[in-house]
Formats: C-alpha cells, sequence, structure tokens
C-alpha cells in the first residue's frame, strides 16, 4: 500500500469548499531506529486552484533534515525519516501529475 493512502490512526480534517486540510498522528525514529509517535508531524492542504489542484505539505519538525533545530548534525535520525518523507512527496507529484515546487529550495531533501 502507498505512503499517501494508508489512513493514518487518528486523523483530523477540515472541509471546505474550495479544498481540505489533513493533519493526524505520525511517526518518526530516532537516531536507534525506535519509533515515537508524534502530533501533527506533517500536514497536508489540498485547494481547488483556477488553474487546477494545489497542494501544499508541511513538516514541523527537524527529524526530515540533516541537522536537528539546534544547528547540531543528527545523520543516523535524518537517514531513518528523510526517505519516507520524499518517497511521500514523489507519489504526491506522481497523484497530482505535476513536479513539486519547493517554497524554500534550501530545505530540499
Amino acid at each position: 500500500m502507498s505512503l499517501l493512502m494508508r489512513a493514518p490512526r487518528a486523523c483530523a480534517s477540515r472541509f471546505w469548499t474550495s479544498g481540505f486540510h489533513v493533519l493526524g498522528t505520525g511517526e518518526w525514529s530516532d537516531a536507534d531506529g525506535a519509533r515515537h509517535r508524534e502530533e501533527r508531524l506533517v500536514e497536508l492542504t489540498v485547494s481547488a486552484e483556477p488553474l487546477g489542484l494545489s497542494a501544499d505539505v508541511a513538516v514541523f519538525h527537524d527529524v526530515w533534515g540533516p541537522f536537528d533545530f539546534r544547528g547540531s548534525p543528527h545523520p543516523a535520525v535524518h537517514r531513518h525519516n528523510a526517505p519516507r518523507l520524499a518517497a511521500a512527496l514523489r507519489e504526491l507529484e506522481t497523484l497530482l501529475g505535476v513536479p513539486a515546487e519547493p517554497e524554500d529550495a534550501g530545505a530540499r531533501l
């Protein structure tokens, strides 16, 4: 089953006439590979724009990048988590049929 198609165990969503916002509990792995549950690990907003669908993915944790929020490297944490986020973003691109346009090009994985 695909990463995006898996329903989270606990999920809240808000619907409005032009789109929806999905947030829920996600899992991340620490340096030793132990899994941890985190609320609002990733959020997805899909909107109907005049030219087609728009999807925004927001992340609120440092496990996706090579450094923590203090600037210290955490390569094992990054190695456990970044590939999962990258795969989910590629899958979202495939579903929407367009490449992603990162807001912060410096934040690419």
